[in-house]
């Protein structure tokens, strides 16, 4: 499809929300660089595309979304660079076939169908030396939505970012297991599973599957505290604290519960939060609340549910202030994650903008 048939496609469909996606087909073809540059940057972040080798360029790709996860296949003709300035959100990538060196702050990799990385945010990601035969498969997995399953999995909130190793072998040992769980979701040339297919909720699921087993997998640095058995042996105090919140976060509602559950000063216990966790007892609280209502407004009907009632129930009584913290946390405001729902997985492109 060149450049021209690409416009023409967009024209022909429907637009669901300006700079959202829009359903068309399974695949994107372009023989226009700027175009492809725009193709890349609505599905992920900014990119700049330089092209290494002379002659036809032409770029295909092709998308899949689930909740919360979002997958891409890219391919070129001819090698080309890559370069993105930091970007918010975690990509998980591997090449199904041929290979690409990958570049990400202080640590490189290529990846293959054997070898995968996880580029971190914070740092410019950089992909070059495509081989003929090169295909990208790149996951993308927001910060925060990470950070939410890893808090889920120890039973306490995570603050500090996550950091991942080099690389993860998907032949043998964790890496085997983590890619038999991506076969759940897709095969190896970006078709949905027929499982996937079945329920937006399975698709759900299984989108949640692949996150948290990729936490389990690939080395970071909090896996020791994920295979340690004394992993949960915080001060009493301050585990008496965290189970509660943990528990309901809407029963305790100053700082002066939170030290009658301790039985200890405030500030000894504040001095504990921050120690363990970097931050004091109610920017914890205000943490799982928010994750709290993020869950419900994925899971919930915008033909029924609000944002204004969902910030209520969790405690945000000024719309706006929450509004603002919610984007700041999940890169996008409420009301579009309450639009955007529990869709299952699908194939979807977004418009250049």
């Amino acid at each position: 499809m060149t450049s021209r048939h690409a416009s023409a496609a967009y024209a022909s469909v429907t637009q669901t929300d300006k700079g959202q996606p829009v359903t068309l087909g399974n695949l994107l073809r372009t023989d226009d660089l700027d175009e492809a540059c725009s193709f890349l940057t609505s599905v992920y972040a900014p990119h700049h595309i330089t092209a290494v080798e002379r002659g036809r360029f032409e770029f295909s790709m092709r998308v899949l979304n689930a909740e919360r996860l979002r997958i891409g296949y890219s391919n070129f003709n001819s090698d080309v660079r890559l370069h993105v300035p930091p970007p918010s959100f975690y990509v998980f990538c591997y090449a199904p076939s041929g290979s690409v060196d990958v570049t990400w702050g202080r640590q490189s990799a290529t990846v293959s169908r054997t070898t995968a990385a996880v580029l971190t945010p914070s740092a410019p990601w950089q992909f070059e030396h495509w081989t003929d035969d090169s295909t990208l498969m790149a996951m993308r997995i927001d910060r925060a939505d990470l950070e939410d399953d890893l808090s889920a999995i120890l039973g306490r909130r995570v603050v500090g970012p996550i950091e991942f190793g080099d690389r993860l072998d998907l032949s043998k040992g964790r890496g085997a297991d983590f890619a038999r769980v991506l076969r759940l979701l897709q095969d190896d040339v970006g078709e949905p599973s027929e499982l996937a297919r079945q329920h937006p909720v399975m698709a759900s699921h299984l989108g949640q599957l692949a996150r948290s087993a990729l936490l389990m997998s690939q080395p970071h640095n909090y896996s020791d505290e994920l295979y340690d058995d004394r992993r949960s042996c915080l001060p009493s105090a301050i585990q008496r604290v965290v189970d509660v919140i943990e528990d309901d976060p809407m029963q305790v509602s100053s700082a002066a519960d939170f030290a009658k559950i301790a039985c200890i000063s405030l500030r000894a216990l504040e001095k504990g939060f921050v120690r363990e966790f970097g931050i004091p007892p109610m920017a914890y609280l205000r943490q799982v609340r928010l994750s709290r209502a993020r869950n419900e407004l994925v899971h919930g009907d915008p033909d029924v549910l609000t944002v204004s009632a969902v910030a209520l129930r969790w405690g945000f009584g000024h719309l706006g202030r929450f509004g603002a913290t919610y984007q700041e946390r999940y890169g996008e405001p409420p009301s579009r994650t309450l639009r955007r729902g529990n869709r299952g997985l699908e194939f979807v492109v977004s418009r250049p903008s």
